[in-house]
């Protein structure tokens, strides 16, 4: 290959590279990419991660950590879930039932579906929105399982305790408030 064709292969990926950015609806809009953490209230309370990645095209994973030293199961139950979806902010309509933040604040929006595989082997698919809500520098990502709740979801697993309050280390009764709102 002469260098000639060498830059000429170089320059049209360059090329490329720069119109897919500037055809990119969501570029210079706020993304979901990175660490999002939940403190799940159930008896006993769960740590859950999602990890997300991507720009129009997202991918998720989520798990749960263990939290020994704050009494939690430890190992965690064991479901896993994968997240795919689109960027879908300019087509997104809050539901009436959200809380009034939730659609004051919404920056982004993902829309897709999140498999869980459970571990007793059993596995579900649900559709699923992801809405980043901005305010006062904070950053909340809400998870919303469509039709049915909406929960939100914080950058460290600190904030979502602190969002969250009870006495730690769960004593194995008091455990933190429900969080979530749900469908009527």
């Amino acid at each position: 290959m002469s260098k000639k064709h060498l830059w000429i292969m170089i320059a049209t990926a360059l090329l490329a590279l720069v119109l897919m950015a500037a055809d990119n609806p969501g570029s210079g809009k706020p993304g979901i990419v990175g660490r999002w953490n939940r403190l799940n209230p159930g008896l006993p309370p769960e740590s859950e991660v999602l990890r997300c990645g991507g720009n129009l095209m997202w991918s998720c994973t989520y798990d749960k950590h263990p939290e020994p030293g704050l009494g939690f199961l430890n190992p965690p139950e064991a479901t896993f879930g994968r997240f795919q979806g689109m960027e879908a902010t300019s087509e997104w309509a809050c539901p009436t039932w959200f809380p009034a933040n939730i659609c004051e604040d919404s920056a982004y929006v993902v829309r897709g579906t999140m498999t869980f595989k459970q571990g007793d082997g059993n596995v579900f698919t649900v559709d699923e929105e992801l809405i980043l809500t901005e305010s006062a520098g904070q950053q909340v990502l809400y998870v919303y399982w469509v039709d049915q709740f909406v929960c939100p979801w914080y950058r460290t697993f600190d904030e979502a305790l602190a969002a969250n309050p009870f006495p730690m280390p769960f004593n194995g009764t008091d455990g933190p408030e429900m969080d979530c709102t749900f469908a009527p």
